[in-house]
């Protein structure tokens, strides 16, 4: 499983593990600072990158066009699975157009 660990996180760990020791003592105020942290990184080759925010990512997809095709996928696939059905007497232009009459005819439950 791969959990981020953040610079606070091993900041943290580090100086539970140094505190009351004579390594502490080399330290400025006895903890260790970000000096140490990247060069703990430079040492160990360790490579660390920004995770972005979900929210910010889903706002940055979600355009109209993106949107609209999305939204004609799942349109495809519920036909497809026999769990909707295409209203031929539907206006893409005025969207209140379709009929609960078209619904009922064929015996189709319209919430």
């Amino acid at each position: 499983m791969k959990l981020p660990v953040y610079k606070s996180t091993v900041c943290t760990y580090a100086n539970q593990m140094i505190e009351g020791t004579s390594i502490a003592d080399k330290f400025e105020y006895g903890v260790v600072d970000n000096n140490w942290y990247y060069g703990f990184l430079d040492r160990y080759e360790i490579r660390t990158g920004n995770q972005r925010p979900l929210e910010l990512t889903r706002a940055k997809w979600c355009t109209s066009e993106n949107m609209q095709k999305h939204y004609e996928v799942l349109a495809d696939a519920l036909v497809e699975a026999k769990l909707a059905v295409r209203n031929p007497d539907f206006d893409e232009s005025d969207p209140d157009s379709w009929s609960h009459a078209w619904f009922t005819s064929r015996n189709l439950d319209v919430y």
